[in-house]
């Protein structure tokens, strides 16, 4: 079921400005709560390249699905195409649900979902759909770049 997304504003005109930083803040809960509870129910899934199922899925497939049944938005599939969708931000200004990229070998590009606290879930080729830190050492080193699909205004 995708989220619905509304836009709070004041009624009788006023003069009232709408919180925006409240409302954004209440809509990133809503956001990594939808992730979290979604993450439960797909995680050790294990990795399987070209896979789109909870029998097996790849980390494009993976983030394209999230977007689909919680927010319902269409994300392309594949990794490179994901990569051009949305906004760049950058790593300051990351919310849940940004989509995260990652240079991992020659010609091997990865994606993940943004969790806030520092953390996202992706699809490890060994644990299958998992939950990482952005500090490990290894995501650190391999981070290229952030995209903003959602809209928090």
């Amino acid at each position: 079921m995708a989220l619905a997304w509304v836009a709070l504003t004041t009624g009788c005109g006023h003069g009232v400005k709408p919180d925006t930083s409240a409302t954004e803040n209440t809509l990133e809960r809503t956001v990594r709560k939808a992730l979290l509870d979604d993450y439960q129910r797909w995680r050790g899934t294990p990795h399987a390249f070209g896979g789109t199922s909870r029998s097996g899925i790849d980390c494009s497939a993976y983030a394209q699905r999230v977007y689909r049944d919680l927010f319902g938005i269409n994300l392309p599939r594949t990794t490179a195409k994901q990569r051009r969708t949305g906004s760049s931000i950058s790593v300051r200004s990351l919310r849940a649900g940004d989509l995260l990229f990652f240079n991992t070998g020659f010609r091997s590009r990865h994606v993940g979902i943004y969790l806030g606290d520092g953390s996202f879930i992706h699809v490890s080729s060994k644990l299958g759909v998992t939950r990482s830190s952005l500090e490990n050492e290894y995501w650190r080193k391999h981070f290229q770049t952030a995209r903003r699909v959602l809209r928090y205004r």
